[in-house]
C-alpha cells in the first residue's frame, strides 16, 4: 500500500529551501550553526545598504560557499569587483576557514517579503505615518 508520512514530516519547508545547507554530525553541528548565524549578522550588518533579501550557506569539506541575494549588487561588488574581495577576506579570517561568495541580484525586489518588511520598518522609525506607509507598500508590490 502507500507510504506512511511521519505527523512532524510536514514541518519541514515544502515551499521554499534551506538557508543553510550541510551536514554534521552531533560534535559539529554546534559550531557550523554558531558559525551560520556569525556570517549572516556579519553580512546583513556589512551590506545593510545594499538590500540583502537572504544569505544561503553551502558547506562542504573543506569550503564554505555563500550565496547571498541582493537588490542592488552594485553596492557590494564594487569597482572592479573590490567590494567583493574585501568581504570575502573579512569573512575568511571572521570563519577561519575558505569561503567563496556568489552575489545574485533579486530581479524584483518590490516582490521580496523580507525587503519589503524592512523597508516598512525603516519608514516607521522615521516617524512616518503608517497607513500611508502601508498603502504605498501595497501599491509597489502591485505594481
Amino acid at each position: 500500500m502507500g507510504q506512511k508520512v511521519h505527523p512532524r514530516a510536514f514541518r519541514l519547508p515544502t515551499t521554499k529551501e534551506w538557508t543553510s545547507n550541510w551536514f554534521a554530525d552531533k560534535k559539529r553541528y554546534k559550531e557550523n550553526l554558531t558559525q551560520d548565524t556569525k556570517i549572516r549578522t556579519f553580512v546583513m550588518s556589512k551590506l545593510k545598504n545594499s538590500g540583502v533579501s537572504k544569505v544561503v550557506i553551502e558547506r562542504s569539506i573543506n569550503k564554505i560557499n555563500i550565496n547571498i541575494y541582493v537588490a542592488r549588487p552594485g553596492m557590494v561588488i564594487g569597482r572592479s569587483g573590490a567590494g567583493v574581495e574585501e568581504l570575502r577576506k573579512a569573512l575568511d579570517s571572521l570563519v577561519g576557514q575558505k569561503v567563496s561568495l556568489n552575489v545574485e541580484e533579486i530581479r524584483n525586489p518590490d516582490l521580496d517579503a523580507y525587503l519589503i518588511a524592512t523597508w516598512v520598518a525603516e519608514q516607521i522609525e522615521k516617524r512616518m505615518r503608517v497607513k500611508r506607509i502601508m498603502a504605498q507598500a501595497v501599491a509597489r508590490v502591485m505594481r
